[in-house]
């Protein structure tokens, strides 16, 4: 079953701007919140990652482990979390959204495991689509410049209410 229904009330919903350009950016959690409070509307689980916690590779992998309920043999590596993605339960009403705040943070720490991570969630989601699921991702960045190289067959764009620089202060 699809996903969405080929007509306009579907191309202005959020879950399908975002699936359509990949993983979305906030600066503003104001703007973040209803964004993920709409999304809990329509029946989205969330689950929301506070990245300013995460000092290693090993932090993030750990947490995701135990948010995401990762089998207890998980590998704690970017394989291992492509592999236990692939195995999320998503849901087929709604969809689910992780939410991924301070991604600045530990981006500033390791970018490469960032960039991977945000590869794999973008893959992920569109494995899903292929199944009818809806799998978000959402970066919130407490710096309004962060941007990050297109991942996945998609790049990294700011949600449409922050796109243009000023409504992010700039």
């Amino acid at each position: 079953m699809a996903a969405f229904r080929d007509e306009p009330s579907s191309w202005e919903r959020l879950d399908y701007q975002a699936l359509r350009d990949g993983a979305l950016l906030y600066f503003s959690n104001d703007v973040l919140e209803r964004d993920v409070a709409w999304l809990m509307g329509e029946r989205y689980e969330t689950q929301v990652f506070d990245c300013r916690t995460w000092k290693s590779e090993l932090d993030f992998h750990r947490d995701v482990a135990v948010r995401l309920r990762f089998p207890d043999y998980y590998g704690e590596n970017l394989d291992a979390f492509n592999d236990c993605m692939r195995d999320l339960a998503v849901p087929d009403d709604g969809g689910t959204v992780l939410v991924f705040r301070g991604i600045d943070a530990f981006h500033r720490q390791r970018s490469k495991v960032v960039w991977h991570m945000v590869d794999i969630l973008l893959g992920t989601a569109h494995s899903n689509l292929l199944l009818g699921r809806r799998l978000l991702t959402f970066l919130q960045s407490d710096d309004p410049r962060f941007s990050l190289e297109p991942a996945g067959a998609w790049g990294v764009k700011w949600n449409r209410r922050e796109w243009l620089d000023a409504n992010r202060g700039l």
